[in-house]
């Protein structure tokens, strides 16, 4: 609410901020636009939507397009084949941030094109509840980082690292350049300790 933004404000980092299909205030149906204008150091986008870091695409879908995809796939699986990869390939073959239709949830289907990538993610961050990974396929890396809170308890967030790009090395592209890890969060009833960490999951 209020009281997040104005934290937000007061901090020296960028913020985005990328509305859902059960927020209050927001458009119940996707593509969503942004919750409110730019102010300061926050930038409000709309879902889904790609934003740049400095010079890394990032594309951010906050619907579980994860669940939709895999619960309506009828494709025989091979025996190594990986329901996420499979899912994260659909995404990218088809251009768009959720390639559904009919779709499970809620779309305007006048505005569709905007679930449209114009210019492919290097980053992909995909909101679901039900699971947790990083996958890169077909050169766009894939990041689920499942919910921050769970209940009273605490959840899990992403860290990502990019680093530069290295003088004489052809391979640049940046999921080549990235450390993942999702985080696990522990609330700790103690005066002295009040979370605590650790790394699921590693790229």
């Amino acid at each position: 609410g209020d009281r997040f933004l104005k934290l937000l404000l007061q901090c020296k980092f960028p913020a985005v901020l990328v509305p859902a299909l059960d927020d209050l205030e927001a458009l119940p149906v996707l593509p969503q636009p942004p919750l409110q204008e730019n102010r300061g150091n926050v930038l409000f986008a709309g879902n889904p939507s790609v934003v740049m870091a400095s010079d890394v695409r990032v594309g951010v879908v906050n619907s579980d397009v994860m669940m939709d995809l895999i619960g309506n796939s009828y494709n025989r699986l091979e025996k190594d084949e990986n329901k996420q990869i499979l899912a994260c390939r659909h995404l990218v073959q088809q251009r768009s941030m959720y390639p559904l239709y009919p779709a499970p949830a809620p779309v305007d289907v006048m505005r569709i094109q905007k679930l449209q990538w114009k210019d492919t993610p290097d980053i992909q961050i995909i909101a679901t509840d039900k699971m947790k990974f990083v996958h890169e396929v077909d050169g766009t890396l894939f990041v689920a980082p499942g919910p921050l809170t769970l209940g009273n308890g605490g959840g899990t967030y992403a860290s990502i690292t990019v680093y530069p790009r290295k003088e004489g090395v052809e391979e640049s592209a940046v999921p080549k350049r990235c450390k993942v890890e999702i985080i696990a969060i522990f609330i700790v009833c103690s005066p002295w300790t009040k979370a605590s960490y650790y790394s699921l999951y590693t790229l």
